[in-house]
């Protein structure tokens, strides 16, 4: 069967084209993934970003009612907004900044906890964690919190002077109370 020149030109393009297609498709199969992770994670953080007008009227209460020194109802107005959008970032910290006012510090530290699980890049939420822990002397998980910072801002930030202070109250205070205990033969013969 003799085809001609014009069918063998044909097949020739179409061959061409084919192979067109085949060497550049992984570049685009792997440019549309990266585009749609790209915007997925964006629509993400927007929308943790973005509080609604009704958990911002609550928000807005709640700091009102901080300043006019009524705690419990600043946490009521919080929690509202907490209830309109659950991840609230904003929110959360507020409660965790009243917690430490009500020296609860545990409830603080997990308050905090819950900023860093919506966003673990939460530069204040880690300070501020970071130097909760350090009032409870817990060091270690401070300075965790602390090299976690460094990594996110650097070396030369100086918003993470606040937490190596933290740190370094503590651990003098630990210090300081170790040296205050002494322990003689008479007081051990006593137990």
């Amino acid at each position: 069967m003799i085809e001609s020149k014009s069918d063998i030109d044909i097949a020739a393009r179409r061959l061409d084209y084919w192979n067109l297609f085949m060497r550049f498709s992984p570049l685009f199969v792997s440019l549309s993934l990266f585009l749609t992770t790209v915007s997925s994670v964006g629509y993400s953080q927007n929308q943790d970003d973005q509080v609604s007008a009704q958990a911002q009227t609550f928000m807005d209460q709640g700091a009102a009612a901080i300043l006019a020194g009524n705690l419990d109802e600043a946490i009521s107005f919080y929690e509202t907004s907490l209830a309109l959008h659950p991840r609230n970032r904003k929110a959360y910290i507020a409660l965790a900044e009243i917690a430490e006012q009500q020296k609860l510090l545990g409830k603080a530290i997990t308050l905090y906890k819950e900023v860093l699980e919506i966003n673990p890049n939460d530069e204040m939420a880690l300070i501020q964690q970071g130097r909760v822990f350090a009032q409870k002397g817990a060091i270690d998980r401070a300075e965790k919190n602390l090299a976690r910072f460094n990594l996110l801002c650097g070396i030369n930030c100086t918003a993470n002077e606040t937490l190596k202070i933290a740190i370094t109250d503590a651990s003098n205070k630990g210090k300081i109370l170790a040296s205050e205990i002494s322990v003689t033969p008479e007081s051990e013969s006593q137990n």
